[in-house]
């Protein structure tokens, strides 16, 4: 008697669980840069998960002068001063974005640039893939998907998506010398996350 109660009040339970549906940036943003970028600005910590960023950024600032150019924003990585550059867009990847971003990222000396769009072309994560590959350890490029998420008629939540980032990201460098045992930790569960 116990166990069919359960197991009805189980299945009764999984019934009320709705699946969220995936909704386009421009659902709610209506203007890159007066509407999504300085909402980014005010939830910079979104980025800072370990399967994003992994690490916080600070003293970030809007529409950066870059020669005759403005870079959406730039900030500072709390934990090493790193400079990152953020490009985002509200569409899907196109080439006038790549280009921007890599003349922002010159333009400030950026150690990291991010790219945040709608939805990466294959063909746009494999350059950005590319200068992973063939640029030194000091620069390093991310692109991430973003999306809004509701389930019913809830609040939207933001949903970022990881596309690209480097093989061998580590964002915090070891203050101390590691002992053998931990190399060895760091280095399994390096590669455990990039699998």
């Amino acid at each position: 008697f116990f166990g069919q109660a359960h197991t009805e009040s189980k299945t009764h339970a999984m019934t009320n669980i709705k699946k969220p549906k995936e909704l386009p940036l421009r659902e709610y943003f209506n203007h890159e840069e007066y509407a999504f970028t300085p909402w980014l600005k005010r939830n910079l910590d979104l980025l800072a998960s370990s399967n994003l960023l992994g690490f916080q950024l600070e003293n970030a600032q809007l529409e950066v002068d870059v020669g005759p150019y403005d870079a959406d924003m730039v900030a500072q990585s709390v934990v090493n001063d790193k400079t990152v550059v953020i490009e985002n867009q509200l569409d899907s990847t196109d080439h006038d974005h790549l280009g921007k971003s890599l003349v922002y990222a010159a333009g400030e000396e950026a150690d990291v640039v991010v790219w945040i769009a709608k939805e990466f072309t294959p063909e746009h994560a494999r350059a950005v893939e590319m200068l992973n590959q063939r640029t030194d350890d000091e620069l390093a490029f991310f692109g991430f998907e973003a999306g809004l998420i509701q389930i019913e008629e809830s609040p939207y939540a933001i949903d970022f998506k990881p596309v690209v980032r480097p093989d061998d990201w580590s964002p915090v460098q070891p203050e101390e010398e590691l002992s053998e045992t931990e190399q060895s930790q760091l280095e399994f569960w390096e590669a455990f996350r990039s699998h």
